[in-house]
C-alpha cells in the first residue's frame, strides 16, 4: 500500500490509517444497525489484495525479542580464565568516588563474583556520558531489579519508566517513600541502596539501587537501558556483570544495536599482549590480585591470546578510557604529595623556631 503526501504532514504523524478505514470504523453499520465489530488491523486487511496475502500466515507468532538466558554456572564460566581477565575483572575508582558510598562497590567486587548470582536490571537513570562511544568515563546510574530474578525485562522497563516521571516533580502523594525516592531522582547525586519499591507502584518485590557501572565490562562500553547485574545475599552492593560471562548471541547483538563495534574484553587482552594494562597502578584497583586469585585460582593461568573472535580489533575506546584513570590516579598521587612535602615544611618551620626561641 503506497501513500503519496503533497506536503509535510508526514512529518508530524508516527504512522497512517486508509480514510476507508477511519470511515468503517466510526460510521458504517451493518444490516441490523450495529457497528462494525473489527479492528483496524482487519479493515485494513480488506482493501489489501488477496494474491498479495496469499501465502502469508496470520498465526505465526513474532519473532521473541532478544533477550539473555541467565545461565551463569561460575565453576564453568571460571575454570578457563586466565591472568588477562585477572586485568578485566579489575577497576580503578575515580577520583571522584573517594568519599561516595559506591566506593563501597568496589570493596565487595570479589564477594559479588564470589557469591552472586544473575538477574536483570533496568536503567532508571543514568549519567549520560554513559551513552555515548565519545566519553570513556565510567559513571553511575540507578537501575532497577527483582532481586528473584522473576520479573520479566518488559515489566522492569515498565516500573522503570514509572519511576523516572517522579524526576523533577512533587508527587501528590502521602507516602513518604515515593516522595524520598522523587527527590533521589531529581538530585542526580544522592545514592540509595536496595530501595524497596512501594506496593503503591508494583505488589512485585523490586528494588531500586545506585550502581557505578564501569564500561569495560560492558560489550562494546555503551549503555543500553537493560543488562544483567550480579546480586549477593551477603550484601547490598551489586555490580554489572562483566560481559565476558554473557550469553554470546546477546553479547553480539547488544553490540550490533549500538552501532559501535569496539569490543572492550578483547581490547583489555590485546593490552595485556604487550604488558599488564595496569602496571603501576595496582594499588589503585579494586579487587586486589591477591583476593581475586584466592577467589578464582585460574586466574593465575598463563595467558592464551588465540582463543577469542572479537567483533572489531579496535581497542581505541579501552585504550582510552584506561588511559583516563591513570590521568586521575596522577592527579591525585601529585596532590598527596604535595600535602606530604607542606607537612614536613610546617614541621621544619615549627622546629626551626623551637630552636630560635
Amino acid at each position: 500500500m503506497f501513500v503519496d503526501f503533497d506536503s509535510d504532514i508526514q512529518d508530524l504523524c508516527d504512522f497512517f490509517v486508509p480514510k476507508q478505514v477511519i470511515y468503517q470504523a466510526l460510521i458504517i453499520a451493518s444490516d441490523d444497525g450495529a457497528l462494525q465489530d473489527q479492528t483496524i488491523w482487519q479493515s485494513v486487511l480488506e482493501l489489501v489484495p488477496s494474491t498479495i496475502l496469499s501465502n502469508t500466515d496470520f498465526n505465526q507468532p513474532l519473532p521473541p525479542v532478544s533477550t539473555m538466558e541467565l545461565k551463569f554456572d561460575r565453576e564453568i564460566e571460571f575454570a578457563n580464565l586466565d591472568r588477562a581477565d585477572l586485568a578485566y575483572l579489575q577497576m580503578m575508582p575515580p577520583k571522584w568516588m573517594k568519599d561516595d558510598v559506591l566506593y563501597e562497590q568496589m570493596n565487595q567486587l570479589a564477594k559479588l563474583y564470589k557469591t552472586g548470582k544473575v538477574v536483570w536490571a533496568h536503567v532508571v537513570q543514568a549519567n549520560k556520558m554513559l551513552w555515548s562511544f565519545d566519553q570513556t568515563y565510567s559513571c553511575p546510574a540507578e537501575v532497577l531489579y527483582d532481586p528473584t530474578g522473576r520479573t520479566p525485562v518488559s515489566y522492569l522497563a515498565e516500573i522503570a519508566h514509572e519511576l523516572y516521571t517522579f524526576k523533577n516533580t512533587i508527587p501528590d502523594t502521602d507516602d513518604i517513600e515515593i516522595s524520598k525516592y522523587a527527590e533521589h531522582i531529581t538530585d542526580e547525586h544522592t545514592r540509595m541502596h536496595g530501595f524497596d519499591i512501594p506496593n503503591s507502584i508494583t505488589p512485585l518485590p523490586l528494588k531500586s539501587t545506585s550502581i557505578f557501572v564501569w564500561r569495560l565490562h560492558l560489550p562494546n562500553g555503551i549503555l543500553q537501558s537493560s543488562f544483567p547485574i550480579l546480586i549477593s545475599d551477603e550484601t547490598a552492593e551489586v555490580t554489572v556483570l562483566p560481559a565476558k560471562f554473557w550469553d554470546p548471541a546477546y553479547y553480539d547483538q547488544w553490540i550490533q544495536d549500538s552501532y559501535f563495534e569496539e569490543d572492550m574484553y578483547y581490547g583489555v587482552r590485546k593490552l595485556y599482549e604487550s604488558d599488564n594494562p595496569w602496571k603501576g597502578y595496582e594499588k589503585h584497583l579494586r579487587p586486589q590480585v591477591t583476593e581475586l586469585i584466592d577467589d578464582i585460582p585460574s586466574l593465575a593461568n598463563e595467558v592464551t591470546f588465540n582463543s577469542y573472535k572479537p567483533t572489531s580489533t579496535d581497542i581505541a575506546f579501552v585504550t582510552a578510557s584506561i588511559q583516563q584513570n591513570f590521568a586521575e590516579a596522577k592527579q591525585e598521587s601529585t596532590s598527596f604529595m604535595k600535602i606530604v612535602i607542606g607537612v614536613i615544611i610546617f614541621i621544619n618551620i615549627l622546629y626551626g623556631l623551637k630552636s630560635f626561641v
